[in-house]
């Protein structure tokens, strides 16, 4: 008797009727937004794009203007069609009118920020910025990529349907749609393929980092204290590479998915902060930070778990709350077949060769002026070589100066670079286009014009006797030393051009 209900309880127990209910799991969930977590990131780009404007209009003349550094006639035969049809390439001869557009933009973002019309503002941000982008793409760097994809997902969602001037009528609190499954899948898709594509030699052997914080333009000050601690260097160039591999698909977890969902936006937020304090590589982590903003489950607004009862508000496709506007969703299918393209070429190319296979030019043409290119490589290869411009001049009255830094010159590698060369944006164009400018015949046009502009700048600030007759551009070179050795081998100065500035009337 015993012996049959114990055969009875153990068939029961091992039945697979009696556990399947236990393994049910609704995979809708997985592209679930709640509406507050999806304001919070509405208000995170906003802000991260007021914050951007603010970097750029510093030196918006210089950068932007006419009788900058690149002029729009030069901008037109360095890249494509984009710089032509920017708005702020027509108006790029006119100050008040390139200052009349970043108003504009500052005006959407701020619109975007409080809720105010958050697709039209949406829309007006997105179409200025990367017009502003487009007018000086030596400026671009992957963060402004990211920003303006993040920006579309706000055309796309309801991102205004909470905590917002004019929030939506209180019902179902959460979003199921291919907008917001975009999302997600673009914010995980940029650590992936980051991580995918890191394959040197120094992110296998654990010194990428310590080449990486070699780079002197853009380290800070806690850079060069974790630079000085080999000891941390490798193992956190190990985690660097696997976390961005490995850490979006947490969010992919089918059990306690909201403690997944926290867990990964714990991991990145402190990668992104740690690259902050490391580097100072303009708004990039900014754009990190609030791109995780969606994620947030709801169990940190309402305080309840993330397995909610049967009877919980259904989802925004229900006859409640807001509603996906089906132009948005059918708009979301491509970027979301651009992604799924991306990622099985990179996937397959690593899986195969090693290396990542390139996405197809004609994928590529139609990417680019809609502003999807998703060429994520940050930081695959790392330099190992220091290199830096200097800016040599000499004064009517005899004496040199280095006109980038208006001080005299020091040969020896300043501590703070990207103050040695006026800044972040111009540490990105010196780097981009002036640098490479030395092998490649087509931006070596951007040298003369960079001098001119040093000339025209100096002589309007300063008297006669203190006039600038001559100009030089010359790279510095260091190389970077091995993981735990801290003086650098010697390089070299190459010189890229010089001017003898036309004569200034007074």
């Amino acid at each position: 008797m015993e012996g049959a209900r114990l055969r009875r309880w153990l068939g029961a127990a091992s039945s697979p009727r009696r556990w399947l209910p236990r393994l049910r799991f609704d995979v809708g969930a997985l592209i679930e937004i709640d509406l507050r977590s999806l304001a919070l990131f509405r208000i995170g780009v906003a802000v991260t794009v007021l914050i951007d404007l603010a970097s750029r209009v510093r030196d918006l003349d210089a950068l932007y203007g006419a009788r900058g550094v690149l002029p729009p006639e030069l901008a037109r035969v360095l890249w494509d069609l984009r710089v032509t049809v920017s708005p702020f390439t027509w108006v790029a001869a006119w100050p008040s009118l390139l200052w009349t557009g970043v108003a504009l933009l500052a005006i959407a973002a701020l619109c975007l920020a409080l809720g105010v019309t958050p697709r039209l503002a949406a829309a007006v941000a997105w179409g200025l910025l990367a017009a502003l982008q487009d007018r000086n793409m030596g400026l671009v760097m992957g963060g402004d990529r990211f920003l303006l994809l993040l920006l579309m997902s706000c055309i796309l969602l309801p991102t205004g349907a909470r905590l917002s001037l004019r929030p939506a009528p209180l019902g179902a609190t959460r979003i199921r749609s291919w907008a917001g499954a975009g999302l997600l899948l673009q914010v995980m898709l940029v650590y992936v393929v980051t991580g995918l594509k890191k394959t040197g030699s120094d992110w296998f052997d654990g010194t990428a980092l310590w080449y990486a914080l070699s780079d002197y333009e853009y380290v800070t000050a806690a850079g060069h204290w974790l630079r000085s601690q080999p000891v941390l260097i490798v193992p956190l160039s190990f985690a660097v590479k696997w976390v961005e591999i490995f850490g979006p698909l947490l969010v992919l977890s089918p059990w306690g998915n909201g403690t997944a969902r926290l867990t990964a936006i714990g991991l990145f937020w402190t990668l992104h902060l740690g690259l902050q304090a490391c580097q100072a590589i303009g708004v990039f982590q900014l754009v990190g930070l609030a791109a995780w903003l969606p994620f947030l489950p709801s169990a940190i607004w309402d305080r309840r778990a993330t397995r909610e009862p049967a009877g919980r508000e259904a989802p925004i496709h229900a006859e409640q709350g807001v509603q996906p506007a089906r132009w948005s969703e059918r708009l979301a299918l491509v970027p979301i077949a651009y992604l799924i393209i991306v990622l099985g070429y990179v996937f397959t190319g690593v899986l195969v060769h090693g290396t990542p296979y390139p996405t197809p030019a004609p994928i590529e043409r139609i990417a680019r002026p809609l502003h999807l290119q998703q060429g994520w490589a940050m930081f695959s290869s790392v330099p190992h070589e220091q290199v830096w411009i200097l800016a040599p001049g000499w004064l009517a009255d005899g004496s040199e100066i280095e006109v980038l830094r208006r001080a005299p010159v020091d040969w020896s590698r300043p501590w703070d670079l990207q103050s040695a060369q006026r800044g972040f944006r111009w540490t990105l164009y010196l780097g981009n286009v002036i640098k490479k400018g030395v092998n490649d015949p087509t931006l070596q046009m951007t040298h003369p014009v960079l001098l001119e502009y040093l000339c025209r700048e100096w002589n309007a600030r300063n008297e006669r006797e203190h006039r600038l007759e001559r100009v030089t551009l010359v790279a510095v070179t260091e190389v970077i030393p091995g993981l735990g050795i801290t003086s650098a081998a010697p390089g070299g100065r190459y010189l890229i051009a010089t001017l003898t500035c036309p004569p200034t009337w007074w």
